[in-house]
């Protein structure tokens, strides 16, 4: 059996997490979307949707439509939520920007003001330690908004990832230019002493989510993870990865020493099985190795869940 990264804290294993896409899940403080866009709270374009409308779908996603939803609704529901026996808050991406997903960071140094800002975080992060609730951010530390400084002023070109002279953007996407890792200063500004990594862990967060692990690379991953066990000991960090991820918690070989990751090797397996794609056997297997490659720490640390964000709901694959 493959030996993993030891966790910096046992509390790990016996997590229940709920994931939170904000914009979505709660509106706080009896505000509504149409008078947050009437406040300024977002960028050009917004369009208020109505909490009971279904958002629209591909090919007619629109980024920039929005619910309202908040971290003050977050508060709001931390009592329904721990009756669910959830211990653990996974946010997708809180900081400043443009769309409704975040994915797209203008400033990674202050929370959305749609979200309440850095004042809700701030109430949250302490309500959450009150209760016992560990909090995981999301960090998008592969790309930023296409407006982020970074991109728009040219003292800051060699923060950005350029081949052959020309920039790269994440999947070709021109609103997402992608950042140089090997830069001293991008390397500084997430994972220095007073960089982002640390600095929202100090303000009350447990660990990151990275969101795509695989661009990042292993060691940028490890990278994370040794500057946030820096402020905090008991910090984690998982990455997103889609494939078999024994690499990325393995701590010799070359390994990222993650604590864990998005399990959705095993999650395939378990659609396939319950479509009948693959027998009980060949399910069974993909777990056997899973176990046996990652090790009985990392798998229990791993994420092991059925939909995300980016993922369809079983239901959606089952057909039920």
């Amino acid at each position: 059996m493959t030996e993993s990264a030891p966790a910096a804290d046992p509390w790990l294993p016996d997590q229940i997490l709920y994931q939170v896409f904000p914009d979505r899940f709660a509106i706080g403080r009896g505000q509504t979307v149409a008078g947050k866009i009437s406040a300024g709270l977002y960028g050009p374009g917004a369009a208020a949707r109505s909490w009971d409308e279904l958002p629209a779908t591909a090919p007619n996603i629109n980024p920039h439509e929005f619910f309202g939803g908040d971290l003050w609704g977050v508060i709001e529901r931390l009592d329904y939520l721990q009756d669910l026996g959830v211990t653990g808050l996974y946010l997708t991406p809180i900081f400043t920007a443009p769309s409704n997903h975040k994915y797209d960071t203008l400033d990674h140094e202050s929370v959305d003001p749609a979200f309440g800002g850095d004042e809700a975080f701030t109430a949250l992060a302490a309500e959450a330690q009150t209760r016992g609730l560990a909090l995981i951010l999301d960090g998008v530390f592969n790309h930023i908004s296409q407006s982020h400084r970074w991109n728009t002023r040219e003292e800051y070109a060699d923060r950005l990832l350029t081949l052959g002279g020309e920039r790269q953007y994440w999947w070709g996407h021109a609103s997402l230019p992608e950042l140089d890792l090997g830069s001293r200063a991008v390397r500084d500004y997430f994972l220095g002493p007073e960089g982002v990594v640390r600095r929202w862990l100090r303000r009350g967060a447990r660990g990151w989510r990275l969101d795509t692990g695989q661009d990042l690379g292993r060691a940028f991953v490890r990278a994370v993870r040794d500057a946030a066990r820096a402020e905090r000991p008991d910090a984690a960090v998982f990455p997103e990865l889609v494939g078999f991820a024994d690499d990325w918690v393995r701590e010799d070989g070359g390994g990222a020493g993650a604590d864990g990751v998005m399990n959705y090797y095993s999650r395939t397996a378990i659609l396939d099985y319950a479509r009948g794609d693959i027998s009980a056997r060949l399910a069974g297997a993909a777990f056997d190795d899973v176990y046996a490659r990652f090790g009985h720490d990392a798998t229990l640390r791993s994420w092991n869940m059925q939909g995300s964000h980016d993922m369809d709901r079983t239901r959606t694959h089952l057909g039920s």
